[in-house]
């Protein structure tokens, strides 16, 4: 399945590519299609939380670098633990100020202008996602690596943005399949000199409702059934000075089942099942 979808939509991006004018070209003398790009960032959050749940309840820190060339791109990603909850609560071992995961992303996205009425984004992505080796009290990894097949459907520009996302795994947790369906919305609270810029300051909300299928909610849960999943709203204030975004965030999540709260009330120390987090990222575009 894969496969086929991974053909399609490199099909599909080289239709739109020859499409357009072989002479145009973006900055630097690139055409637009094969333009290179940049960026890198560091993120702050006060725990983290993974489909609802928690998988640290202490604050971690989270670096990334991508780097891209027209449709594609690779992106390099470590979470690191500022405490030693990875020994004290986690059973991963004490990780502090070391990397506890880390994500190598290669993604194919393409922005199609007219399959629609309306611009569709589109992103196939796979992540293999690597943990430091350690052994639970059983002798049992109990950090196992993984890894997914991600893809991604939006449309930008359409009242609310509505988007749908979906992570397929296909290592340590075979066959468990995550969907979001969600919408988004920026209010523009100072306008760039240049009207092709990102504004200045602007608000986003977003929501989202989560859907897993039995093997995702038995992973998760010890539940085998196909549900919804999770309700998850969030805000960010983005302000952007010059190449560089700084976004304090804040978002909550609740589960919808009642097994699955009941996971999130044991992933929980304090045994709540609403969950929230709050944080600041900063980013630089090249």
């Amino acid at each position: 399945m894969a496969g086929v979808l991974g053909a399609a939509v490199l099909a599909a991006g080289a239709v739109a590519a020859s499409a357009q004018e072989e002479g145009a070209a973006g900055e630097g003398g690139w055409p637009e299609w094969l333009e290179p790009s940049a960026e890198v960032g560091v993120d702050f959050s006060s725990r983290q939380l993974t489909r609802g749940l928690v998988d640290n309840a202490d604050p971690i820190l989270t670096g990334t670098a991508a780097v891209g060339v027209g449709p594609l791109s690779f992106e390099v990603a470590g979470i690191f633990d500022t405490t030693d909850w990875g020994e004290t609560d986690g059973g991963y071992g004490d990780r502090k100020w070391k990397y506890q995961e880390l994500d190598l992303t290669p993604a194919l996205s393409w922005t199609f202008e007219d399959l629609l009425p309306t611009p569709l984004e589109v992103e196939l992505a796979y992540c293999w996602q690597h943990h430091p080796s350690a052994t639970d009290e059983e002798g049992e990894d109990a950090n196992p690596d993984t890894q997914t097949i991600n893809f991604a459907l939006g449309l930008p520009d359409v009242p609310l943005s509505p988007s749908v996302s979906l992570e397929w795994d296909i290592d340590d947790e075979e066959g468990a399949v995550y969907a979001m369906l969600g919408v988004s919305h920026a209010f523009e609270l100072l306008a760039a000199a240049d009207e092709e810029e990102d504004p200045v300051l602007a608000l986003e909300l977003n929501a989202g409702l989560g859907m897993g299928n039995s093997k995702r909610n038995e992973y998760d849960a010890e539940w085998d059934h196909a549900s919804l999943k999770d309700v998850q709203v969030g805000a960010a204030l983005p302000w952007n000075v010059g190449p560089v975004c700084i976004s304090p965030y804040v978002y909550c999540t609740e589960q919808v089942e009642h097994a699955l709260r009941e996971a999130a009330e044991d992933s929980d120390p304090d045994g709540h099942s609403f969950q929230w987090c709050a944080g600041v990222s900063v980013a630089a575009s090249f």
